[in-house]
């Protein structure tokens, strides 16, 4: 089995994840009249992550700020699942293929 296959296979699932909350309303706000796809190519998949996790620097302060106000328990939850999504999940998929390609090509 490929590197690829381990790879694709986990950015599926990070997708997933981030899909019913995150991604598919962002993606409806921002185009209204196209069709969300739950799990689309692995190429428009790693686009869309990596966007993401691109632009986190730009609004980190702001999440963490939301993050000490006195939030109602979902809204919290919601934006702690944000930063987890960021600063966790995205990273280590391709972290973690990214060594693992390395390590197969010897």
């Amino acid at each position: 089995m490929g590197v690829w296959h381990v790879f694709k296979q986990a950015s599926i699932q990070v997708y997933r994840l981030a899909s019913a909350h995150f991604l598919a309303p962002f993606f409806h706000h921002s185009f209204p009249d196209r069709k969300f796809y739950s799990v689309p190519k692995l190429r428009a998949i790693t686009h869309r992550l990596s966007l993401i996790r691109l632009s986190y620097p730009s609004w980190r302060k702001d999440l963490r700020e939301a993050l000490l106000l006195d939030l109602p328990v979902g809204n919290r939850q919601h934006l702690l699942n944000l930063q987890l999504l960021v600063e966790y999940f995205i990273p280590l998929v391709s972290e973690h293929t990214s060594k693992y390609a390395a390590l197969s090509s010897f």
